[in-house]
């Protein structure tokens, strides 16, 4: 629906594709966010990463490239949250 240009932010929970030790980094980024903003919503990373299916980032890209968007930039937080700049082709 966005004119060629027109701009797409996009902010999910992608999975690096090249991440060796899942486990220990799922565990890190749950523990962080115990720290940060607690139990609770911990409790809430725990159910994503079991359960909402979240992708890789070579997959994310695909699906962008092929909606017709160009990825302009990334930018990766803590933890696996990742923000897409794309400008529509």
């Amino acid at each position: 629906m966005l004119k060629t240009g027109g701009k797409l932010c996009l902010f999910d929970i992608v999975f690096p594709s090249d991440m060796t030790d899942y486990e220990s980094r799922f565990d890190a980024w749950v523990e962080a966010n115990v720290r940060k903003l607690g139990s609770d919503f911990a409790s809430e990373v725990e159910t994503h990463i079991r359960d909402e299916h979240s992708t890789f980032d070579w997959v994310m890209q695909g699906f962008l490239e092929c909606a017709g968007f160009r990825i302009e930039n990334t930018n990766h937080t803590d933890g696996f949250g990742v923000t897409y700049i794309c400008a529509k082709q």
